[in-house]
């Protein structure tokens, strides 16, 4: 068992899946960012990118989907804010995720990216 996890870190590592999500999640909030202006809407459910904090949630291997019939790798970076009050573990509250979908060779296959928190919930 040793060598599966130890060939599927050598294999995030190859690819990069890390940084290649982080660098793609900062370009979706910019273009988020773009994309509500243009609606007319608060930028970022009113979020600045300044206080958007990313942080890599998991790396994991998805070999059985209920949609998807082949494996895909899922990196999952969370977005947090600081949480002044402290309420949240590590003092940052969750206000949504981004997904890198990636095939066994390294293809991406899809991404998405959710801001769950309005600022004005506050």
């Amino acid at each position: 068992m040793e060598q599966v996890i130890t060939a599927l870190k050598g294999l995030a590592n190859q690819q990069s899946l890390k940084e290649t999500a982080l660098k793609f999640c900062q370009e979706g909030l910019r273009q988020c960012i773009l994309d509500d202006v243009e609606m007319g809407e608060p930028p970022l459910n009113g979020w600045s990118l300044d206080e958007i904090k990313l942080r890599c949630d998991h790396i994991s291997l998805v070999f059985e989907h209920d949609i998807l019939d082949y494996p895909y790798i899922e990196t999952k970076i969370n977005l947090y804010v600081d949480d002044p009050t402290d309420f949240y573990f590590k003092a940052l509250k969750p206000i949504g995720h981004y997904r890198l979908i990636t095939l066994l060779n390294g293809e991406i296959d899809d991404t998405y990216l959710v801001i769950d928190v309005d600022k004005t919930d506050e």
